[in-house]
């Protein structure tokens, strides 16, 4: 059944909700970051992560990074997103979501979620660690396995971040001086 029962009054519809719409565009390093530290161990067969606050890995730092996108404002550069990628027992991490998926099927088309050519059962699996200049973590973590448990392995333990409950609101100063707009919903 095909029905376009309320076109007609969808513009008068559309009227009352946009007092209600904000459109709003954040440039990178806009938003801030919190440093996220990568740890590669001795032997490069593990690594894993710290964020700011919690506790430092024994191993040596690797590579640096941030939470959210930044410009090259201290001197890391422009940072991506980069992820641990397994697929099978292929592991990769860097900035390419696609890395074993750069094959086509046959059809023209990137099947993102097939990673194995000769077994399309294998999905792979990302984590998002951070966002880190490209190339600085590629070559160190080549073989290495991501281990979320890794700076407890080392010996200290890892403190737990948990989100607050209720978010914060942050004006947004406007040029023109009118009202401005949380940047985040009050859910409390």
């Amino acid at each position: 059944i095909i029905t376009n029962k309320g076109l007609s009054n969808m513009e008068t519809m559309a009227e009352t909700w946009v007092e209600n719409a904000v459109q709003d565009l954040n440039n990178v390093g806009d938003l801030p970051a919190t440093p996220i530290t990568l740890y590669l161990s001795s032997d490069g067969t593990t690594f894993g992560a710290s964020v700011e606050g919690g506790e430092a890995c024994e191993s040596a730092v690797t590579c640096v990074g941030h939470s959210t996108p930044q410009a090259d404002t201290d001197g890391i550069g422009f940072t991506l997103a980069h992820y641990f990628i397994e697929c099978g027992n292929k592991t990769y991490v860097g900035s390419d979501p696609n890395y074993f998926s750069e094959f086509e099927d046959g059809t023209g088309y990137l099947r993102t979620y097939i990673c194995d050519e000769t077994d399309y059962s294998i999905r792979p699996t990302l984590k998002l660690l951070g966002f880190f200049a490209e190339g600085s973590c590629d070559a160190a973590f080549a073989t290495a396995i991501y281990d979320d448990t890794f700076c407890e392995n080392e010996g200290f333990p890892q403190s737990s971040v948990s989100p607050s409950s209720k978010a914060g609101t942050t004006p947004q100063p406007t040029p023109d001086g009118s009202s401005p707009h949380p940047t985040s919903l009050d859910t409390g």
